[in-house]
């Protein structure tokens, strides 16, 4: 890899055991977590109700209602209403604990060295980017959109664009 650009996402076994905490502060966005990795149950109980489900895992993680609107939504929903679509999305979570341990092993080899960009949410993970990243990332930016939740390039395109363009032209230091 010649440069590494992230959104607003925690790394597995490298993050900070508090990020993923089942607390009540942060339930809304740790629950999932726990609810995905069980084989079998969310896929049974999500069959049928992939609009609900989506829908309320949209507006719980945006701070801009607006930016996933009804024919995304419909989008979202025709994908993951085919059989096997919803359980393979949460294989990712299934896998977690794995993931983990090969990151962790990773990570003990030193850190990466070509520039990494965080981007968060500055309502979602935004704040917590540079703490979850740089253990791992010698050369490392961090930017957090203003007013925005956990699906950044839906609620702040224009600004992701900006930031990954400006990344990948101008040899990873965000300046041109």
């Amino acid at each position: 890899l010649k440069r590494l650009a992230l959104i607003d996402a925690a790394i597995p076994g490298i993050t900070p055991g508090d990020v993923y905490a089942l607390t009540p502060e942060r339930v809304k966005m740790t629950w999932h977590f726990y609810f995905n990795a069980l084989a079998d149950l969310p896929a049974a109980l999500i069959a049928g109700r992939e609009r609900f489900y989506l829908d309320w895992l949209f507006r719980a993680r945006t701070t801009r209602k607006d930016a996933i609107d009804a024919a995304a939504l419909d989008e979202y929903v025709r994908i993951y209403s085919v059989p096997g679509a919803m359980d393979a999305g949460f294989g990712y979570y299934r896998a977690i604990f794995d993931t983990a341990a090969q990151n962790r092993a990773s990570a003990a080899a030193g850190k990466m060295t070509m520039p990494v960009l965080a981007i968060g949410g500055a309502d979602w993970l935004g704040p917590a980017m540079e703490r979850m990243i740089e253990p791992v990332a010698s050369n490392l930016r961090v930017e957090a959109i203003p007013e925005c939740g956990h699906f950044v390039p839906e609620e702040a395109p224009r600004e992701t664009v900006e930031e990954l363009t400006a990344f990948f032209e101008d040899g990873g230091d965000g300046r041109r």
